[in-house]
């Protein structure tokens, strides 16, 4: 589709170590008005699987690390044998909808079968966080909306775009 894309490179090279990489990607034509609906959904249905996302708070707060816990359901029972995909129990990318930054980070399934995660969000506002885990073969999306309010020793401060702009 027309429009602006954030891209994000994020691998392992043998004899380089990581390569990561960030930036932007322009599709050409006629461009529509983009509308961010706020949906704090933290319960959802994806192919199939009930996934519900658990914060430590009803709301995490900015420069503080909070714990996404991730627990997935199928036909209403917990689902106890996700197998790793490309290495990790589940990967997730976060950012915030302004894309103006993106981070890659990892969840791992802990004895009790849920999904744990860590995250500190950098500054407050709506952040966008997609996960995916391999189950019986099949990769499974999942996209939750928060709301990072802004931590009590944090001072406000305007946020520049990583790209120069």
């Amino acid at each position: 589709k027309v429009g602006r894309y954030r891209v994000l490179v994020d691998a392992f090279r043998k004899d380089m170590g990581e390569v990561f990489d960030l930036g932007w990607l322009e599709v050409e034509g006629k461009k529509k008005s983009i509308v961010i609906e706020k949906d704090l959904t933290l319960n959802r249905i994806f192919d199939g699987y009930e996934v519900e996302l658990l914060l430590e708070s009803a709301m995490p707060k900015s420069s503080e690390e909070t714990h996404l816990n991730y627990y997935i359901k199928r036909n209403g029972k917990l689902v106890t044998d996700i197998k790793p995909y490309l290495g990790s129990d589940m990967h997730l990318v976060v950012m915030p909808v302004d894309l103006s930054t993106i981070i890659h980070t990892h969840g791992i399934k802990t004895a009790s079968d849920i999904i744990d995660a860590h995250q500190t969000f950098s500054y407050p506002g709506i952040w966008k966080i997609y996960g995916q885990f391999q189950h019986q073969g099949r990769v499974i999306t999942t996209e939750f909306m928060i709301e990072v309010a802004m931590s009590s020793n944090q001072m406000p401060q305007a946020q520049m775009h990583k790209d120069g702009h």
